[in-house]
């Protein structure tokens, strides 16, 4: 069953047992086979605290607001993708409601449905977007209220597959093909499929994605992770 067609790596994402892969392997014009990951799921949870939106404010006063105020810096004419696990929510957050009567979102995708209205459980990419674009009593929560915004889903809600980071790559190249500048994406794959070792840029599929959008001109902004305190340590990819 083909999942994605991934043009940077002139390839296909797909599932197949042992023996499918064996004549796939075995296919004149297939170079390589890369197995991506078992269908092995970790539960997990993406709690949100819808009161601390109020504190994503103070990220302007981090960042010196005032001078970026005085820049006029809102984002305008910027197009920003976000990718995460689920924008539950979304229409109704009061600080993103000028998003919707100013139609700066141009186009939502959900590449673990394969469909165009955003699914998913999780409110993790809402709150996300709110860092970026939320509005409250009038002051701005971040620093791009005016960007247009492209919304993708590439994380199963409540669930750690470990071979959905294809969803991720087909996403990222959905990105490119709608123009965005920005790739925001609050998510990263650790010890649940990599050794630290293999934090190093080249190993993963979607560090090379992350390396091949940045040679096209997009900034990717990535998550650390929230492994500094726990055994793994390392930034993920």
């Amino acid at each position: 069953d083909v999942k994605h067609p991934l043009r940077w790596f002139n390839g296909v994402s797909c599932k197949a047992n042992p023996a499918i892969v064996s004549k796939i392997e075995a296919l004149p014009f297939v170079a390589d086979v890369v197995q991506l990951g078992e269908m092995q799921a970790e539960i997990c949870e993406f709690p949100v605290n819808w009161d601390a939106i109020a504190d994503v404010k103070r990220q302007r006063e981090v960042h010196d607001a005032a001078l970026i105020d005085e820049m006029k810096l809102t984002g305008k004419g910027v197009r920003i993708a976000v990718l995460d696990v689920g924008f539950k929510g979304l229409e109704a957050t009061a600080e993103l409601h000028h998003l919707y009567e100013n139609g700066q979102i141009e186009k939502t995708y959900d590449f673990i449905r394969n469909k165009e209205q955003l699914g998913g459980k999780s409110s993790h990419g809402t709150v996300v977007l709110s860092c970026m674009a939320g509005v409250t009593n009038g002051e701005p929560m971040g620093f791009a209220k005016d960007a247009t915004y492209l919304l993708a889903v590439t994380e199963r809600s409540g669930a750690d597959i470990t071979n959905e980071e294809d969803d991720w790559l087909a996403g990222i190249e959905w990105a490119d093909r709608n123009g965005v500048d920005i790739v925001n994406s609050s998510l990263g794959y650790t010890y649940h499929r990599y050794f630290q070792a293999d934090m190093n840029g080249r190993t993963s599929l979607v560090s090379q994605a992350a390396l091949l959008a940045a040679r096209k001109g997009i900034l990717v902004v990535v998550a650390a992770g929230n492994e500094g305190n726990k055994s793994w340590q390392f930034v993920s990819t």
